[in-house]
């Protein structure tokens, strides 16, 4: 006979708590809020950036993606660079994105635009609702880009 541990039910029960409290608003279809998300570089630098993981928290009361996890539909992520792969996984309350080419990646300007659906009832969100987080930057050569050479931000 198999007994369940007490520490694995308690996990689970907290694991199921927080599942429930990211449950998405019910979204407006077809509303489009398009948001443009940029590399950043401290002042005076210049890193060439090659692949970058994104992670972009978003209100969740006000906007989310259709779908969940890595089954987002066709143009949630549009304006990436020619010859650029992008792919966007909802993780509920935010958004990881890995972004990558063979070249560098802009830095300063739009790297990509991210779109989301609106919540219903909900005013449309302002670029400061959003944070974003590099949590992973390589070069060109594959080589780990060492934290605060590169950031993020969410803009219009």
């Amino acid at each position: 006979m198999h007994r369940s541990s007490p520490t694995l039910l308690v996990l689970f029960v907290i694991g199921a708590r927080l599942a429930l409290a990211a449950e998405p608003c019910p979204l407006v279809a077809g509303s489009d809020e398009k948001f443009s998300v940029r590399l950043t570089a401290p002042q005076g630098g210049d890193p060439l950036v090659a692949g970058a993981t994104l992670r972009i928290d978003h209100p969740e009361k006000q906007v989310g993606i259709p779908g969940e996890g890595i089954a987002l539909p066709k143009g949630t992520i549009t304006g990436t660079p020619p010859d650029a792969v992008a792919t966007a996984n909802d993780l509920g309350d935010a958004v990881r994105i890995v972004i990558g080419r063979a070249g560098p990646l802009p830095v300063g300007t739009s790297l990509l635009t991210l779109h989301f659906e609106r919540c219903e009832g909900a005013k449309p969100p302002k670029p400061e609702d959003f944070t974003c987080k590099v949590l992973d930057a390589s070069d060109p050569s594959a080589n780990t880009l060492r934290e605060g050479n590169i950031g993020c931000e969410v803009g219009p």
